[in-house]
């Protein structure tokens, strides 16, 4: 495994908290700060894996095999709320936290900005990383045009970049972009296109369109890497950080799906301008952009109607999505080299999950 950079023995900050510990995103981020404190017993990070008081007892279960290990520099926090802004500064300043990563999902700007505001009142929080971890929504005329949904990411980046100019640089944020969740997607069924169970694909027009895919593990890593060293840690603030695993098509994935398997994948041809407008008709049915504004996640719903038809085609849609998914492509570019992050291959990565789900042929 390559080492993630780090050119100085000091980190340039220590306590790092962790909103939403436990999810999908924000337990590999904890798995890859424990990664780094491994290789660097002199240096380690201190975590804070900050839950809801409701969640406390859930939490330190999930966490518990982290708990066990030696020199794990984990505390486990909790708030009645992550928008009790008072109990959150508090909180915040009571654990000298000097990074908060927000894992949380939420499509409520009002969310986001409650948890930055207790960041700056704190008096301790100096970065903040929003909780985007997707495709590229830096452009309001292309995510208004192609994926309105997540106009709160873009609402929150634009009040980040007013505190900070407030703050004269006190405070400074960054922003992972990182495409479409490629390992632990194919993993889940139907989520990202394909169905390995069924052994089913809905294929966005033709298949041969490009699109960045990053395994789950190395967006942990990249949060690291923004903050292991002085220079990461100044380049990184105030930015969008791109980062892939690889740049891939659905047809690779398919082929290296069925060389691995020894079957033929039942393909399902689908559009995706249809499918973008299925998702506009959707969100006009449910009351339009203003429900998504203050839809509440649930266990059983975690995304509101119409979530996963916007994102498809801004995944795999390319150019008629306004190319939301393909900045390996174009400036500024990619940041895998100055993070240093390991290459990686997607054959690879498709056998390991195939052999993980007992899908290889024999």
């Amino acid at each position: 495994m390559a080492q993630l950079v780090n050119n100085s023995n000091a980190t340039p900050v220590k306590n790092i908290a962790i909103l939403g510990p436990t999810g999908n995103i924000g337990i590999q981020i904890l798995k890859s700060f424990l990664e780094h404190n491994a290789s660097h017993s002199s240096s380690p990070f201190n975590i804070i894996a900050l839950t809801r008081d409701s969640s406390l007892a859930g939490t330190k279960k999930q966490l518990e095999p982290y708990l066990n290990l030696p020199h794990h520099n984990i505390q486990v926090k909790s708030i009645d709320s992550y928008t009790n802004q008072s109990a959150l500064s508090a909180l915040l300043r009571e654990t000298s936290t000097e990074v908060l990563i927000s894992t949380i999902a939420t499509l409520s700007t009002n969310d986001q900005t409650s948890i930055i505001d207790a960041c700056v009142s704190s008096g301790t929080v100096k970065r903040f990383f929003p909780s985007e971890f997707g495709v590229d929504t830096s452009s309001r005329p292309i995510v208004e045009k192609n994926l309105p949904v997540a106009l709160f990411k873009l609402e929150v980046i634009e009040y980040l970049k007013k505190v900070a100019s407030d703050t004269r640089g006190g405070f400074t944020w960054s922003a992972i972009i990182c495409g479409a969740f490629f390992d632990w997607g194919l993993k889940l069924p139907g989520l990202l296109t394909f169905n390995l169970a069924s052994n089913e694909v809905a294929v966005i027009d033709g298949g041969d369109v490009k699109y960045e895919a990053t395994n789950i593990a190395t967006i942990g890593r990249a949060v690291v890497a923004c903050l292991a060293n002085p220079k990461t840690y100044e380049e990184s603030a105030g930015q969008y950080v791109y980062i892939n695993s690889f740049t891939v098509t659905q047809n690779q994935v398919i082929s290296l799906i069925e060389s691995y398997t020894n079957r033929t994948i039942k393909r399902h041809d689908v559009s995706s301008v249809a499918r973008a407008e299925e998702a506009r008709k959707i969100m006009e049915e449910n009351g339009g952009l203003e429900f998504f504004r203050n839809y509440v996640p649930t266990a059983e719903v975690p995304y509101a109607p119409g979530s996963a038809e916007s994102i498809l085609p801004c995944i795999y849609g390319g150019e008629k999505s306004g190319g939301m998914n393909q900045y390996s492509m174009r400036e500024p570019g990619l940041w895998n080299e100055r993070l240093g992050l390991p290459k990686e291959d997607v054959e690879e990565t498709v056998r390991g999950v195939l052999k993980e789900l007992g899908l290889t042929k024999a």
